[in-house]
């Protein structure tokens, strides 16, 4: 399967698992949704007739991450540092999350979690933000002098991620929910 898009400038793609629908950030088009199924098998097809823009307004997306469930996406904004979660399945926005600093830098957030999924996101600040399904900004993790560009899940253990900074570490971190949590 191959397929070239008109000139286009990709900020990010991600991959739904079951890896029939692909995400691309379109720095002209906006969040622009693939659907896999639709491509012939192994022969070469056009995918842009299988190609569903889920936002026109791309001017500050920067980054995406796709849900392990392929139902939800985020979307880092520049500028705002504001994260977008984008229902993959309404096509439409359901929850901002606020409060990390991203003035100028690609930063990536991530889910971690199952029962109840948290959001991640580094931070300029040299901190990590951890957000609940509500949107609620629950806890600020430090232990990076530098951007934290990148947060990563581990997909086997849900509360263990990976943290990379401008500091030059990689942290890893277990976030298992007390006793008391469900």
């Amino acid at each position: 399967i191959c397929d070239i898009v008109d000139q286009v400038r990709i900020r990010d793609l991600g991959m739904v698992l079951d890896g029939t629908r692909l995400l691309a950030l379109d720095a002209n088009r906006g969040l622009l949704m693939y659907d896999l199924r639709s491509s012939g098998g192994d022969e070469e097809s056009d995918l842009s007739s299988a190609c569903t823009a889920l936002a026109e307004d791309s001017q500050q997306a920067i980054s995406l991450c796709v849900s392990h469930d392929g139902g939800a996406a985020l979307v880092n904004m520049i500028g705002s540092g504001d994260i977008a979660l984008w229902d993959l399945r309404a096509g439409s926005v359901v929850q901002v999350y606020h409060g990390q600093k991203n003035a100028m830098w690609s930063l990536r957030s991530c889910f971690i979690g199952d029962v109840a999924p948290l959001v991640l996101s580094g931070s300029e600040d040299s901190s990590i933000s951890v957000w609940d399904a509500t949107g609620k900004l629950v806890d600020r993790l430090h232990g990076h002098c530098g951007t934290v560009n990148m947060v990563a899940s581990n997909p086997t253990r849900p509360f263990l991620f990976a943290s990379a900074s401008d500091d030059h570490t990689v942290g890893l971190w277990n976030l298992v929910p007390s006793p008391s949590e469900p």
